[in-house]
């Protein structure tokens, strides 16, 4: 039998040494022990309702949990983790900057995990460059970034000029897999792949240096034909 000295109240007290052992045949038993309550703790998210979470206490998997709100059990001096990222649909994911926190009956049971959305955002050309530049960082084509949505982009390559014997190609910005032309300031607000677009425009001073040629021959070929005939 359990003789209680003094009322546990749940909501002031968790642990308690305040029991005594009372043994049926009255044998020896611990005068002091402590007691541990498994209490519900409140796990909320701003994840949508759709998406699925793994839970962890103490690195042991709970349950997948779907939805933003779950109630699980757990002792105060657990830790309970979730995803660090989830991956939700194609190219879209939710990623989490605090995903492990210690239970604390005290302060609060309520553990708030707030999750960021990102997209993915790829770069690619058809022409070969020596890297594209997104918000002055610098990556090797093709690419891709994970970007927090809503982010402007500032992008470009490098370089921004080819030169040609006849016609020079000039960076213009980017083309979606729709086929929707955007410039080089982008807002990440979907996954996009984009493919850098290049114009085109005759190269003036080779095509300039090319003419002067042919009229230079062209003057030449009329004096030689002039004296031949002056001396015929």
């Amino acid at each position: 039998m359990i003789a209680l000295l003094e009322r546990v109240r749940p909501r002031i007290w968790y642990s308690t040494t305040e029991l005594e052992w009372i043994n049926a045949d009255l044998s020896d038993a611990p005068e002091e022990y402590k007691i541990y309550f498994k209490l519900p703790i409140r796990i909320v998210t701003n994840l949508p309702a759709n998406a699925i979470m793994r839970i962890w206490v103490n690195s042991e998997k709970v349950v997948d949990a779907q939805g933003n709100s779950f109630l699980i059990y757990a002792y105060e001096t657990d830790t309970i983790n979730v995803d660090e990222a989830i991956e939700y649909s194609e190219g879209i994911r939710y990623v989490c900057k605090s995903f492990s926190l210690p239970v604390s009956f005290e302060v609060n049971r309520t553990l708030l995990f707030n999750y960021t959305l990102e997209y993915k955002i790829s770069f690619d050309s058809a022409i070969k460059v020596d890297a594209v530049v997104v918000n002055g960082h610098k990556y090797e084509l093709p690419c891709e970034l994970w970007v927090i949505e809503n982010t402007l982009l500032n992008t470009s390559v490098i370089p921004t000029f080819f030169e040609g014997q006849f016609t020079n190609r000039l960076f213009e910005g980017w083309v979606d897999d729709r086929g929707t032309k955007l410039g080089k300031l982008l807002v990440a607000d979907k996954p996009m792949k984009l493919t850098a677009v290049w114009r085109e425009e005759l190269n003036v001073k080779n095509i300039g240096v090319i003419t002067l040629v042919i009229i230079v021959i062209l003057i030449a070929s009329i004096i030689v034909g002039l004296r031949k005939r002056r001396f015929m």
